[in-house]
Formats: structure tokens, sequence, C-alpha cells
């Protein structure tokens, strides 16, 4: 980094950080919203990942950073908590509740509370609107090639509904079996069994369909690990 700085070619300096940048820990008393925040910096280059800005004062000095989405910050201080030292900006955005709200279709809401639970719904559709911001260079630099990828690297893991409702409906398979008993006096023993076994049929064939449905089709996409 040091001879492509002498030289003068920060293009090949960037190459170099993004190659071998590992992606620790987040220093967040060195964490600014623009990479020329004090006196006398000046943007040599950026990139979709990192920045190089040249200060002539104190004998010159360069500093390299690397970007950082606001909700990364955000869910970074929530894991980590807020050290005795941070910047004034990240003390401005830990104090900050969100950003502005996006518009959020109903249509949305009402998918990823099917598939993230209630409480996680609206958290995923937010991911989701700041997925859509996110350069190609920096989703291939981060490894977030999908949308799922992103929410699951951010912590939403989306909830098995699939399985609750196959349970749910074994369960009613059951009862309504064991109920079916009562309608002997009625029926008969054929006209029971049969019931029985047509209601046996139609709820076991649908709790088959939301098993490899939600289980073995959508879950896999989100949490393979579980699968």
């Amino acid at each position: 980094m040091d001879k492509f700085r002498s030289e003068g070619d920060y293009r090949k300096l960037l190459l170099v950080a993004e190659t071998y940048d590992q992606g620790g820990a987040i220093d967040l008393k060195y964490t600014y919203k623009s990479a020329t925040h004090n006196n006398g910096d000046t943007l040599l280059i950026e990139d979709d990942n990192y920045a190089l800005t040249y200060n002539s004062s104190n004998g010159g000095t360069y500093e390299l950073f690397r970007k950082e989405t606001g909700i990364e910050l955000r869910n970074y201080i929530a894991q980590n908590g807020l050290p005795s030292e941070v910047s004034k900006d990240i003390e401005e955005l830990a104090k900050s509740h969100s950003e502005p709200t996006p518009k959020i279709k109903a249509k949305e809401i009402v998918s990823a509370i099917f598939k993230y639970g209630l409480l996680s719904a609206y958290e995923a559709c937010e991911l989701k609107e700041e997925y859509k911001t996110l350069s190609d260079k920096k989703k291939k630099y981060k490894g977030w090639t999908t949308e799922e990828k992103y929410l699951s690297d951010n912590c939403i893991t989306p909830i098995a509904y699939g399985m609750i409702v196959c349970g749910a409906l074994c369960a009613i398979c059951f009862l309504a079996c064991i109920g079916s008993i009562f309608l002997i006096s009625a029926c008969g023993w054929g006209g029971a069994v049969g019931y029985a076994a047509l209601l046996f049929i139609v709820l076991y064939v649908a709790s088959i369909y939301f098993y490899q449905r939600f289980y073995w089709y959508e879950m896999p996409k989100y949490n393979i690990g579980n699968r």
C-alpha cells in the first residue's frame, strides 16, 4: 500500500485494501459520516467500499476508511454495545431511533409477517429497501448475493410457519377422527368410517402440502442449517 501511495496509484491501493481486508471489528472512535471530517482533508479517491483522504498538516497524513451502512452500524452497536469513546457522528447515530421510514406496501408487510414473524416483519421490509440501495460491488464484496442472505446476515431468521400449520392440521385431523365416533349412532359404522377416512385424507394432503411448500422449499433458501 505504501508503494502504490508513493507512486500515486490510489486505485491499486484500494484494490489491495479490498483484497486483504478481513472485515474486522468496526472502530467507532474513528467512524464518521464523511471521510473528510478534519479541516484540510482532501478526498483522493473512493469507491463503493473505501475512501482515501490526505491532509497536508502535520507533515502530511493519509487516512483509509472502509464504508459501512447506517443499519450495519446500528446492528453492530446493538450486538456489541457503545464503547466509552466514539465519534460525534456515532453518538448522533446511536441517539436516533431509525432512518426515515421507507414506503412499504401492505402486501410486503403481510408476506414478511408470514416468513419472519410479527415482530421482525417491519425490520425485514426496511432491510429489503436498504438492500435495493446497495451497489452491486458492495453486495459482491459482502457476499450478499440475495435479499435473503442480506437479511440473514442482519439477524433476521425466518419462522417455520409451514411446520406450525402442518402440526395444527395433523392435530385437527386426529381430533376429527376421534370425534367421528359420535357419528356412529346417526350414520352407522360405515358412514362414520367413511367420513373419518375422507376427512383424514383431505387434512393429511393439506398438511403434506404445507410441509413441502414451507419446510422443504422455502426454508432452505433462508436457513439451510435448519433443514
